[in-house]
């Protein structure tokens, strides 16, 4: 498989397949590893906001709660985010599923992500 790219006098020129045996398979292995990180940014972005409403944090940190989290409990980052947001219009079941994080990530049942009752992220 070959790639056209423009020269910089604007002709196109064939480019050689990646180098080292990949190509077509790695090329479309890389492809679908970028289409799964884009289709997962709304759903990362809206936990974070969430997050970000209900605990008046920055981006990063509310960002950093959510990689933790999802480390110390073993959940894909996307898993964990649609729980987060599956619960948006249900106040009593959000604060379940954020008690439920916390204490799986800190082993402090209601432990504070915010006031550095969790190590940094």
């Amino acid at each position: 498989m070959s790639f056209e790219h423009p020269s910089p006098s604007g002709d196109r020129s064939r480019a050689a397949p990646e180098a080292g045996g990949a190509g077509a398979a790695g090329a479309q292995r890389v492809l679908a590893e970028l289409q799964q990180k884009l289709d997962s940014m709304p759903v990362i972005e809206q936990a974070k906001g969430m997050l970000m409403a209900r605990f008046s944090v920055d981006p990063e940190r509310a960002f950093g709660l959510l990689v933790r989290w999802s480390q110390h409990n073993n959940l894909k980052l996307r898993s964990l985010c649609e729980a987060l947001v599956a619960t948006a219009g249900d106040t009593k079941a959000l604060d379940q599923v954020i008690a439920t994080l916390q204490e799986r990530g800190s082993g402090q049942a209601g432990a504070n992500p915010v006031a550095g009752n969790e190590v940094a992220p």
